[in-house]
């Protein structure tokens, strides 16, 4: 859905339904948009959700128990450095908050993803993947949470060059969350925010772009629905960014 005085601009589109523009507007190469297609095989099923102890700098981690952070706050002045690993509860950057996340793995066992804007609420790095699933013990699925930065928060992440996990920024573990919930993920980062690889949110909708500003994806968008904010644009280009071959084959978006 491109909602009134939304943009948005991609390489190529495949659609299982149709395009509800809303008075929005898309470009698009000549002769690569489809309709109707038919559902296709989810282009990242190959993907796995890497070990969590892969990520973790505790040497007896314990994939199904371990925490090395709980309930991350980022809200100091200053920027606040955080390193890979296990996030229990999720990381959230308040509108004081600015975060500058080293390389690596970065799973969020329940909590998600929270950026608000302000003052602060920034959030950058290079090299990174955040791995979105449940929280730990029975009640894991009640603990999950979507993606969600706000239209003032500002936002410069780019996905690993190499390795399992190479080219895919976010990564929503596709049996995670409660049964028949829908959790909107919402990028509405302004201030020509960049994203640099894919964002793949394989059972779930995503809201892309902040109204008067410029966002911009180097890689591919796989989800259950997208839908672009009022005036905003979004520019998604999946031959630019990291080197080397894109890692989805083929996008297709369910209405």
């Amino acid at each position: 859905m491109i909602e009134s005085a939304g943009t948005l601009d991609a390489n190529s589109l495949a659609i299982v339904g149709g395009i509800d523009q809303s008075g929005g507007t898309v470009i698009i190469n000549p002769g690569t948009t489809s309709t109707g297609v038919p559902p296709s095989v989810d282009p990242l099923a190959y993907l796995t959700v890497p070990n969590f102890c892969t990520a973790s700098p505790n040497v007896s981690c314990d994939p199904a128990t371990t925490c090395d952070y709980n309930n991350t706050v980022v809200d100091a002045a200053g920027v606040t450095t955080l390193n890979p690993g296990i996030y229990c509860g999720g990381i959230t950057v308040t509108s004081n908050g600015n975060a500058f996340l080293n390389p690596g793995l970065y799973i969020l066992r329940g909590g998600g993803l929270k950026i608000s804007g302000g003052v602060g609420g920034i959030i950058g790095g290079t090299g990174v993947t955040f791995i979105n699933t449940n929280g730990t013990g029975a009640s894991g699925a009640d603990k999950f949470e979507r993606f969600y930065m706000d239209s003032q928060s500002e936002a410069n992440l780019s996905a690993p060059t190499s390795g399992p996990m190479q080219g895919i920024l976010f990564f929503q573990d596709p049996t995670a969350g409660k049964a028949g919930a829908v959790y909107e993920n919402v990028i509405a980062s302004g201030s020509s925010a960049v994203f640099t690889g894919t964002l793949y949110f394989p059972t779930q909708p995503v809201e892309l772009g902040a109204s008067g500003s410029t966002t911009t994806i180097n890689g591919g968008v796989v989800a259950q629905n997208v839908k672009v904010t009022s005036g905003s644009t979004v520019n998604v280009d999946m031959t630019n960014g990291l080197a080397g071959t894109p890692p989805v084959k083929r996008v297709s978006l369910v209405e």
